[in-house]
């Protein structure tokens, strides 16, 4: 604000000087505050965050059994029934397409989620666990079932595919329906 604005009477001076004032304290506040910032970070390309995490049955509603987006395509399948007590095997499969290719210094994982009935042979399934290519991830989450009835085997997958110009850090919730009698 220029001091040109408070040619008045004597009564609007001094409410300009006070304007005047209160600006110049505010730029000084904004200087202050941006000397006092830290450094901005580069850029890297992710998927829009969830303003906070899912619980279980929020992820199992979020969850769906396949992806199939530019850069990948992304599915969790295997039995929609079963015994309770015996093992039951799944498969992550995460494949790159469109020029993109499997990132493998970044650490794939599959967080299973939580969910009464479903006991997990594994809390943390990753790419040690698979197997890894080019342009493609396997991995075998294994569970078993506790009780009788229908259950959303669900977790979140993390992982990351390139080009030659730009990497994709993604994570996806995945989940399929199962029976156990």
């Amino acid at each position: 604000m220029s001091h040109r604005f408070c040619v008045a009477p004597r009564a609007t001076f001094a409410l300009c000087f006070l304007l005047v004032l209160g600006a110049s304290a505010c730029n000084q506040n904004d200087a202050q505050a941006a000397a006092q910032a830290p450094p901005a970070e580069p850029k890297v390309e992710q998927a829009p965050a969830a303003a906070a995490q899912p619980t279980s049955e929020q992820a199992a509603t979020l969850a769906k059994p396949s992806y199939d987006e530019e850069a990948f395509t992304l599915t969790l399948t295997g039995p929609s029934s079963a015994k309770v007590g015996e093992s039951v095997k799944f498969v992550v499969t995460l494949s790159a397409k469109n020029g993109f290719k499997v990132n493998e210094e970044y650490p794939v994982k599959f967080r299973p989620a939580t969910v009464t009935g479903v006991v997990w042979a594994k809390e943390i399934v990753g790419k040690d666990d698979g197997q890894v290519e080019k342009s493609k991830v396997l991995l075998p989450v294994e569970v078993k079932l506790s009780q009788p009835g229908t259950f959303e085997v669900t977790g979140k997958l993390s992982f990351s595919v390139c080009t030659d110009d730009r990497c994709l850090i993604e994570k996806r919730d995945l989940g399929v329906s199962i029976t156990a009698s």
